[in-house]
């Protein structure tokens, strides 16, 4: 057998890999051969020097780590202030347009009442009083639903709108055209009014969804 296999399978042992000699074949060859011993004595020196390595020295951090527990805590940066509207002010300014709107609403009833049932209305012909007394009433029945059930709002609003923009777009007309007293037209404010709060109601689904379950005003 010749040196460098003799070597090859005493360095591959050392590594846990398969010699491809037996044990008889390498310990035949030491017998014999004082170079391949002193290589296998050099060789397990240096296998065992690599495998049990001294810890590399590191300072004492122990005192600066009790120091640290011991100090005072640093305070967590605060959080910026939410300025999302609380769930009480959103109730509460739903409750303000509810009641504003089932005012404005018995307004429009009581409006209604001399036209519809008694065809009086500033002079007009019986029949054209009636039919402004309808309309009338239509728009407070539908102020009153959307006062009683706010979800409503959004599939009301576009009625209460047409209405309202025809009536005030007329009264703009006929008071340009001196056919309207300008003092006698601020009548129509309750109807603006109404409007917008039907309109705030209905941009808000998130707010009047809440109510669904509580119609009742309160």
């Amino acid at each position: 057998m010749d040196c460098d296999r003799c070597r090859a399978a005493l360095s591959a042992t050392l590594d846990g890999e398969d010699p491809g000699l037996s044990d008889d074949e390498r310990q035949r060859h030491l017998a014999t051969c004082a170079g391949c011993r002193e290589f296998a004595a050099g060789a397990a020196r240096l296998h065992r020097s690599a495998r049990v390595i001294p810890a590399e020295p590191v300072p004492d951090l122990s005192a600066a780590i009790m120091r640290s527990i011991d100090a005072e805590p640093v305070p967590a940066p605060q959080a910026a202030p939410d300025r999302t509207p609380s769930a009480a002010s959103v109730d509460e300014r739903t409750r303000f347009l509810r009641i504003s709107l089932a005012v404005i609403a018995v307004i429009q009833l009581g409006m209604a009442v001399p036209a519809l049932v008694l065809g009086d209305d500033a002079g007009l012909p019986t029949h054209v009083a009636r039919h402004l007394g309808s309309f009338s009433l239509a728009l407070g029945v539908g102020l009153l639903v959307v006062a009683l059930r706010p979800d409503r709002a959004a599939g009301v609003l576009p009625i209460v709108a047409a209405v309202v923009v025809c009536l005030l777009g007329s009264s703009a007309i006929d008071i340009f055209a001196g056919r309207a007293n300008p003092g006698a037209e601020v009548s129509h404010a309750p109807e603006l009014v109404g409007l917008v709060a039907v309109w705030l109601l209905a941009r808000a689904p998130g707010e009047t969804a809440r109510q669904q379950a509580h119609p009742v005003l309160g």
